[in-house]
């Protein structure tokens, strides 16, 4: 992202559509890798009793399927550099769930 001068960009998490989200969560949790959980409801961060907001559950499938399905990668800068390795080697020990 464009970074105006005095502005540092947070990269904390990237967003990442996979095919079978609670495999790639236990891929990651096996290799210590710290997902975030951001997004995982259509009203986030709300993600139960989504009817007392108003929420009709079906009312926005494209929303809940990608809800269904979204993990979110560590990108911290301060990751450190076997950290980083790690979660390449994840990416590649779980292509096939990858979207």
């Amino acid at each position: 992202p464009v970074e105006p001068p005095g502005i540092e960009h947070a990269f904390l998490r990237y967003p990442l559509e996979v095919a079978d989200r609670s495999r790639f969560r236990r891929a990651a949790e096996r290799a210590g890798i710290d997902l975030g959980d951001w997004f995982v409801s259509p009203l986030h961060p709300i993600t139960g009793g989504l009817e007392q907001w108003g929420y009709r559950p079906g009312s926005a499938p494209i929303a809940e399927g990608i809800c269904e399905r979204i993990v979110n990668l560590p990108t911290d800068p301060r990751l450190s550099s076997a950290d980083v390795e790690a979660v390449l080697v994840l990416l590649g020990r779980t292509m096939e769930l990858l979207s």
